[in-house]
């Protein structure tokens, strides 16, 4: 099953309202599905873990967290 079919099932079964979810692709360079955010929550995908399984972890977790917005991504928020 690919990333957007599990993101879009996830979707579909959130409860509250749903779940929006952002993906970025791109950039120099290209790093993959690597971070993720929603809301106050930020998670970094281990490199053992495939780019699958962490965007299927992270959006189980948004909906646990009845977060409405998840953005997947390849470089993570910049350092405060």
């Amino acid at each position: 099953m690919s990333i957007a079919s599990r993101l879009a099932a996830l979707e579909q079964h959130a409860k509250g309202g749903g779940l929006t979810v952002v993906t970025v692709h791109g950039g120099l360079p290209d790093y993959g599905l690597n971070h993720a955010q929603a809301g106050g929550y930020s998670w970094t995908r281990d490199p053992l873990e495939s780019e699958e399984d962490f965007a299927e972890t992270v959006g189980r977790l948004a909906v646990a967290n009845r977060e409405p917005v998840l953005v997947l991504g390849g470089l993570p928020p910049p350092l405060s």
